[in-house]
């Protein structure tokens, strides 16, 4: 009987496991979050294309250039694009067709 419960156990640790580690999200794209148009863009492109993922804010304090400044900190941080790791290699594909569409459209007339 001790045995049993001692292999239930084990099992149960193992299905776990595996469980908390294919629900990681992968960073595919970053950007500063004063340039979270384009990773919007992109997110709301492969939401279309039935790709999940987030968008996910990390908050960093950077200072200030010049003496006027003193010691005061900007607020910034870096927003990243996240996706399922299942879905990491069609995003990049996707994002990839996007760029080169966007590059396209937007190619300046000389």
């Amino acid at each position: 009987m001790e045995t049993l419960f001692i292999a239930l156990g084990i099992a149960a640790l193992i299905v776990l496991a595996a469980v908390l580690s294919g629900g990681k999200w992968r960073t595919i794209r970053t950007a500063r979050t004063d340039n979270a148009d384009e990773l919007q863009t992109r997110s709301a492109y492969l939401v279309d294309k039935g790709v999940r993922n987030r968008l996910k804010t990390s908050d960093t304090a950077v200072p200030q250039a010049g003496i006027a400044s003193g010691n005061r900190m900007s607020a910034g941080g870096i927003i990243h694009l996240q996706v399922h790791p299942k879905d990491k290699d069609r995003a990049n594909e996707l994002l990839q067709k996007f760029d080169s569409e966007y590059r396209l459209k937007n190619k300046p007339i000389l």
